[in-house]
């Protein structure tokens, strides 16, 4: 079999020229720390992008290596200034425009347990967020009274900074990671009036300065690789295509000749998935993370009622059967519909693996690998459908903040042949 290697979790180049990068350490030097404030009216918007480098065979098979073991990090929102605000921005946007920049990342924070008085020079903190590491920039307070830190060194549950505080903090006091990097020139602004001001905020991270991102584990496994169960947001539009690459060849006159060389069909998804907390906000991160971009691949549920159980199964069977004259001409043999998902009404979700389709009686039954290990009543089956094998058809990740606790993110999908995990041969 040609030695195509797909899967997310071990990336064709090893550990040459992606982990050859260390993280960038930004030592204590004179730096800014941005004035500005988010007008949360537009929210803010978190980009993050990778590289995949994709070469796709005739028979529609990929093989994709990841060149970028970090994603790139960009920010934008808008800010409302005026009176003071507004001479602050300008001043600082004439002289330090192209110079580095540290931006607090708003999204994301901890509060002072305690008073912080000027002058301290450690902080004690019983749990450090991962972003608190020796090299990481930190960034305290809001506004003009901002004060950027570097973390040095930590010793249990004391974290050592490269300067002083230069005033009293009280308990509560948010602080939040420091994003080292330069705006996007130029800046563009709205202007209201002489006195007030809505400029668009782009502001580019600096690749490797911050402290990496290590991946939680994914919750489910299926066939050597995760399964994403999160439902998207179906009060936003959802988009799908459906199509098949075919060989055409045309000399503009005369017969024209079709070849189809992918026996398959690909179906590309744009669904929007909202995120009522920053664990959900970070599930989507990692997900991207692990799967580096377009690189991996995930079981996803269509979450649709792709067929519907037509008579009762017995725990000990294996079988779903389907009141559909052509269900098993069109499945059977599929390259791509080789697994599928049973969810039941008190909540209970069964995968398996399609193992054949057989024309049975008027319709057809799914046989699968494993029996269901639990009865089956058509009137207990909440939805059941294809268990599809995807990967992300693009390696951009935009999390749209709209508060600094709710955000939205739209993650494409696209179809691949279903190769089982064993099958898999890296190079």
């Amino acid at each position: 079999m040609l030695a195509v290697y797909p899967l997310a979790t071990r990336p064709l180049l090893g550990l040459t020229g992606l982990q050859a990068q260390p993280r960038q350490v930004v030592l204590s030097a004179p730096r800014r720390v941005w004035p500005g404030r988010v007008n949360w009216v537009g929210g803010v918007q978190i980009t993050y992008e990778l590289r995949t480098q994709i070469g796709v065979y005739r028979s529609g098979r990929e093989q994709r290596i990841a060149q970028r073991l970090a994603p790139r990090k960009s920010l934008e929102y808008q800010m409302l200034v005026n009176a003071d605000d507004l001479r602050a921005y300008k001043n600082l946007m004439w002289h330090w425009q192209a110079y580095d920049l540290v931006m607090p990342e708003v999204t994301r924070f901890i509060e002072l347990p305690e008073a912080w008085p000027a002058g301290s020079q450690s902080l004690s903190l019983s749990a450090p967020p991962y972003w608190m590491q020796p090299g990481g920039a930190v960034v305290i307070g809001e506004g003009r009274q901002r004060q950027a830190l570097t973390v040095l060194a930590t010793e249990g549950d004391i974290t050592h900074f490269d300067a002083a505080t230069v005033q009293d903090w009280p308990a509560g006091t948010r602080l939040y990671p420091g994003l080292v990097g330069h705006l996007r020139s130029p800046t563009e602004s709205q202007r209201h009036t002489s006195d007030v001001a809505t400029p668009t905020i782009r502001f580019q991270v600096l690749p490797l300065s911050e402290v990496p991102r290590e991946p939680a584990a994914p919750k489910l496994m299926f066939d050597g690789r995760e399964v994403f169960l999160t439902r998207p947001n179906w009060a936003r539009q959802v988009s799908s295509a459906l199509g098949q690459e075919v060989d055409q060849l045309d000399y503009g006159t005369g017969q024209v000749s079709r070849y189809v060389a992918q026996m398959f069909g690909t179906e590309t998804t744009s669904a929007t998935h909202t995120c009522a907390t920053h664990a959900e906000a970070d599930a989507l991160l990692d997900l991207y993370l692990r799967l580096r971009g377009q690189q991996g691949e995930a079981w996803v549920p269509t979450w649709e009622a792709d067929f519907l159980l037509a008579e009762s199964q017995g725990a000990a069977s294996d079988r779903f059967g389907v009141d559909d004259p052509d269900f098993a001409e069109r499945y059977a043999g599929s390259p791509t519909h080789r697994a599928l998902f049973v969810r039941l009404a008190d909540g209970t979700l069964l995968l398996r693996k399609v193992v054949d389709v057989i024309a049975s009686g008027g319709g057809a039954e799914i046989v699968v690998d494993a029996p269901w290990g639990v009865d089956l009543e058509p009137d207990q089956v909440a939805m059941s459908g294809w268990l599809l094998l995807r990967r992300l058809g693009s390696d951009r990740l935009v999390i749209e903040w709209r508060t600094n606790g709710v955000a939205e993110a739209q993650l494409n999908w696209r179809t691949l042949e279903a190769l089982d995990a064993d099958d898999l041969e890296a190079p």
